[in-house]
């Protein structure tokens, strides 16, 4: 079936968000983006152009152009644990290359979305705590409280940086609010993902 023709393109293009409720990877990890996301990797040449302008190829386990192999190859739920689709930044350039038009980065975003539907978000990853936490301050009062994410991350991530100065800054300068305060009238969000997942810290 052609991309345009999925309900995910059609979620994407009237900006519908996919709740994670909506998440059953059951078939290839190949379909599921083509479902959820609207991205089809099996035209996938290998030529491996995604990760060669990747700037924090450095930083990831697996390089984009590996996960996009092994998905069109038919891999399955082993692809989920991995931790480079939570180091890329999205910046786009490995869609841009593309010789075949995949928005790689659009992939990578699915394939986030699908590790953490299953529980299946690398352990101990700071970037999933962050997800996680910061999806669940906007869930409880719809809006992000800093100095309680800080704490928060603080207590489930050790070797999260320590901002204690900054913060005792942005505090002087009345730049941080000390008491979380809910929006008027907040009722919660529909389809807001889940938060679910495995993002224990060691």
């Amino acid at each position: 079936m052609p991309a345009e023709a999925t309900p995910a393109r059609a979620g994407m293009e009237t900006g519908e968000m996919t709740a994670l409720s909506d998440v059953r990877p059951a078939q290839s990890v190949a379909a599921e983006l083509l479902r959820l996301r609207g991205v089809d990797v099996t035209p996938c040449t290998e030529c491996g152009a995604c990760s060669d302008v990747c700037p924090v190829r450095f930083a990831m386990d697996v390089p984009p152009a590996e996960l996009m192999t092994r998905a069109k190859r038919g891999a399955g739920e082993e692809l989920l644990p991995h931790s480079s689709p939570w180091t890329c930044t999205d910046c786009r350039r490995c869609s841009l290359v593309c010789p075949v038009s995949i928005d790689v980065a659009r992939a990578m975003e699915g394939l986030r979305l699908l590790a953490h539907s299953k529980g299946r978000a690398p352990e101990g990853n700071s970037v999933v705590q962050f997800h996680r936490l910061f999806v669940e301050a906007i869930a409880r009062r719809g809006r992000l409280h800093e100095l309680t994410l800080l704490w928060r991350l603080r207590r489930s991530v050790p070797s999260w940086p320590d901002r204690l100065g900054l913060v005792a800054v942005l505090l002087g300068r009345g730049k941080l609010p000390l008491r979380p305060e809910p929006l008027r009238g907040w009722s919660g969000v529909e389809g807001l993902p889940a938060v679910g997942g495995s993002t224990k810290a060691s």
